[in-house]
């Protein structure tokens, strides 16, 4: 069993896997309004997210900033998915954070 610490925070690795789960919209805006959820590209794995970020590998979470492949939610995106209706996310929480992944346009 692989354990990390991060902050004061002790982040199974297996348990991380088990905890990534679906919400629409509505259930991850509170995190977005305390000014914790950032957007993963779809092309992340959000295990390996949760991984680099309970293990505080800094380069690697700004190399990502940087490449738009993690992106802090701000007003005007979560306006337009407001405004879009139901949308679907996949996401894990690596406290204070919750990372998302856009699953897909219910219309």
């Amino acid at each position: 069993m692989l354990v990390f610490l991060a902050g004061d925070f002790l982040y199974d690795y297996h348990k991380v896997m088990i905890e990534i789960q679906e919400a629409a919209w509505d259930a991850l805006r509170p995190h977005y309004l305390r000014g914790g959820l950032f957007l993963t590209a779809p092309e992340l794995d959000l295990d390996e997210v949760a991984r680099v970020v309970a293990q505080d590998q800094k380069t690697q979470v700004e190399r990502w900033l940087s490449q738009g492949k993690i992106e802090k939610v701000l007003k005007p995106m979560a306006d337009e998915w407001d405004y879009r209706g139901p949308l679907l996310f996949a996401f894990v929480i690596v406290q204070p954070y919750v990372f998302a992944q856009l699953k897909r346009l219910d219309s």
